[in-house]
């Protein structure tokens, strides 16, 4: 009585069925997983074969299978030879289980883990986070459908199936396309490691509408508005405010606010290697900034970025032109959502940088310049800071003087 192989268990988001070692007795069937997971129209039934360009490792996957049936083809002519008659399904499990060490598949969910830790000591705390958060999602999609599949059955279908359940976890496509970037770049770095030779998921790309807005920044007069605040019997607020003038007039990210100290101040410039990069930038000391410098006595008390983002809003919201009615178009999927929020609402840490960027611009600053003082690399990324709009009502009230006069 031979063992022959099946296809069963088909995956509802790969489509592969796993395949097996199937030993009938009488009526009844017993199958041995071999570990192995294949497109039907991959496997060859009548030969045991999985066809040439079936997986990324055929001859090794055939190998595989044929020697876990072999195996157990052995055992049952051992055990009939012994004792004249077929193992019962109780028996041939019980020979299998003392005499074959069961298949093991490392799974992606195990070198996640690995990884996961790994990028959590190597990175600055704000990189991990994305790290974190895939290991978050990707791990709450598997246990939702049950899966515990393997590299190679990363594929189109399984990210387009992946990317479905984070619309329907309503996150914005803007931060869907972020996740899909971390996780292209988990299966590229266990790629160039060795761990799998699969590329089918460059297959996929996240093709959805995408928001087309100009980011919120503060005018220098909404500056000078929020700097005329009498604050000082709240000083939370105050300081908040303070640090957010800095920001503003430096251009640096909230890591390397919080980072800045006397020793960075040299001639009127500041000189400070970024958190991020490690690029040294060479900013100019304007005088705001040197004015908030000078009253903390060039040392920043640290506070979080969360609390910070709160008391902002708060100090903002004091600010009567900072609660002008916004409009922010964003998409769930294909569905088009409106944020509308007075002003305030939209502004924190990192605005200030877009409202650096703008207003040097503004004033005809060199872009490169810019880029310089920033710490951009790229013109395209320094223009995402950039609000275009910004400056256009002084714009159009120039036009209507215009025309008035020559009407």
């Amino acid at each position: 009585m031979k063992t022959i192989f099946a296809l069963r268990n088909k995956s509802n988001v790969t489509s592969k069925y796993s395949v097996y070692v199937e030993y009938c007795y009488k009526t009844k069937v017993k199958r041995f997983a071999t570990g192995i997971k294949v497109l039907e129209s991959d496997f060859n039934t009548e030969k045991g074969l999985i066809k040439k360009n079936g997986s990324t490792q055929p001859e090794l996957d055939n190998n595989h299978i044929h020697s876990v049936k072999s195996k157990i083809d052995n055992l049952i002519k051992e055990f009939f030879v012994k004792h004249s008659r077929y193992p019962t399904l109780e028996e041939i499990t019980e020979l299998k289980e003392e005499t074959i060490k069961p298949v093991y598949e490392k799974k992606l969910i195990d070198f996640l883990n690995e990884y996961v830790q790994q990028k959590k000591e190597e990175c600055k705390p704000n990189t991990f986070k994305a790290f974190a958060q895939l290991k978050v999602n990707l791990s709450e999609y598997l246990k939702l459908n049950k899966l515990n599949i393997s590299f190679e059955e990363i594929n189109y279908n399984f990210l387009e199936e992946y990317t479905k359940f984070l619309i329907k976890k309503k996150y914005l496509n803007t931060t869907i396309s972020k996740r899909l970037i971390v996780f292209r770049q988990f299966m590229g770095e266990s790629l160039a490691r060795g761990f799998h030779s699969n590329t089918k998921y460059l297959t996929f790309r996240f093709k959805a509408n995408h928001s087309d807005n100009e980011p919120v920044t503060l005018s220098k007069k909404e500056l000078d508005s929020l700097k005329a605040l009498d604050l000082s019997n709240n000083k939370k607020l105050e300081r908040v405010r303070n640090l957010f003038l800095l920001q503003s007039y430096l251009g640096v990210r909230f890591s390397d606010l919080m980072n800045i100290r006397d020793y960075h101040i040299q001639n009127d410039y500041i000189v400070i290697a970024t958190q991020k990069t490690s690029k040294i930038v060479k900013i100019p000391l304007f005088p705001v900034a040197k004015e908030v410098l000078e009253k903390y006595d060039y040392q920043i008390k640290p506070i979080s970025n969360v609390k910070y983002n709160k008391y902002l809003k708060e100090v903002c919201q004091l600010v009567p032109e900072l609660s002008e009615i916004i409009v922010q178009v964003e998409f769930n999927g294909v569905k088009r959502i409106e944020i509308i929020e007075p002003k305030y609402k939209f502004i924190g840490s990192h605005t200030a940088r877009r409202n650096f960027i703008t207003i040097m611009l503004e004033l005809g600053v060199n872009p490169q310049q810019v880029m310089l003082w920033s710490g951009h690399s790229d013109t395209r990324m320094l223009q995402k800071y950039v609000n275009k709009k910004q400056g256009q009502e002084k714009e159009i009230n120039l036009v209507m003087e215009k025309l008035n006069t020559q009407i």
